[in-house]
């Protein structure tokens, strides 16, 4: 309700608003997400025993990034809709399903389940960019990021890249 009420209204800009939303979405979701990618092991052996434990971890570490951005997306995808842009979201979903369909039948056929969680989550972080551009361009900022929003989504890739790394190691080591 507040991207549509701040479309025809003065105050924080909406370019502002979107920014803010992300980052503050980021602060909460980041380090919980870390945690459980570092310690996702741990957390599956507790939760479900030592087997589900070495099947699984790579699939929530996976899965875990992925939330962050489809969590994250859900802002621009707001925002589209609270300015009457509903239709651009629907499309990149369309555009989206045939290439993610034959993604995951190989993703699932050369990796299992760890393939299925590695193709859903880069379709999550496709979805992201693609929701902050288009969102971008509504704000009549063009494809390119607003520098700010630039920060910000450079910011959200360092974490993605330290959190895959880091629970890369992380399971090397257990």
């Amino acid at each position: 309700p507040l991207f549509a009420a701040r479309s025809g209204a003065g105050g924080v800009s909406l370019t502002d608003l979107l920014i803010r939303s992300s980052k503050y979405l980021f602060l909460i979701l980041f380090p919980l997400s870390l945690a459980i990618v570092l310690f996702a092991p741990e957390i599956l052996e507790v939760w479900l025993g030592p087997e589900f434990r070495r099947q699984s971890s790579q699939v929530l570490q996976w899965l875990t990034i992925g939330t962050i951005a489809g969590s994250l997306a859900q802002i621009p995808l707001t925002l589209l809709q609270g300015v009457g842009h509903s239709g651009v979201a629907a499309k990149i979903h369309l555009v989206e399903l045939a290439p993610y369909s034959v993604a995951m039948i190989a993703g699932v056929s050369l990796g299992g389940i760890n393939g299925a969680a590695i193709v859903w989550t880069t379709r999550a972080l496709l979805d992201m960019l693609a929701m902050y551009a288009w969102a971008n361009r509504a704000l009549g900022l063009g494809l390119s990021p607003e520098p700010k929003l630039a920060g910000f989504l450079f910011l959200v890739a360092g974490a993605f890249a330290l959190a895959f790394l880091v629970g890369t190691a992380a399971a090397k080591w257990i």
